[in-house]
């Protein structure tokens, strides 16, 4: 559990303004870490984390290859949320929980985080690791037999 005096001094409800320049590289950093690891792996950090992502929108970007008999189909998905304003509480005690430990982005939108999200645009599954639908249609387009044997 962290103290008061534990808790990150930098980091501040930032809902009710706009970034600054700063702020905006620290959530474009949490999106570049995104695709290495990008996981808080400390309670101090998800807190920080989610602090950065409260009361604001942000994207979820996965990238998919598919190779077959030398050829490639490649493509990016984008998934946009919009997370309504947290308070500290509400971050501290999910940060607390350990779920967000392990989540890139520091968080689950499967669990916890649900309560988080006001808006998607987007896949869905795409924010829980996988574009499935557009898997799906890739796959079709590349193994055409693939429709015809599900």
């Amino acid at each position: 559990m962290l103290k008061k005096a534990e808790k990150p001094e930098n980091v501040q409800p930032a809902a009710k303004r706009k970034l600054t320049r700063a702020e905006r590289k620290q959530i474009e950093a949490i999106i570049r870490q995104a695709k290495g690891d990008g996981k808080p792996h400390t309670v101090q950090r998800a807190v920080e984390m989610l602090t950065m992502l409260s009361g604001r929108a942000h994207q979820v970007m996965t990238g998919v290859t598919i190779l077959r008999d030398g050829k490639a189909e490649t493509f990016t998905e984008v998934t946009e949320l919009h997370f309504r304003p947290l308070t500290e509480k509400e971050i501290l005690r999910y940060a607390e929980s350990g779920e967000p430990l392990d989540k890139a982005g520091a968080y689950g939108i499967q669990g916890g985080a649900a309560l988080f999200c006001q808006r998607m645009e987007g896949d869905y599954y795409n924010v829980m690791g996988l574009p499935v639908c557009r898997l799906g249609q890739a796959l079709k387009k590349m193994v055409p037999e693939w429709e015809a044997e599900a």
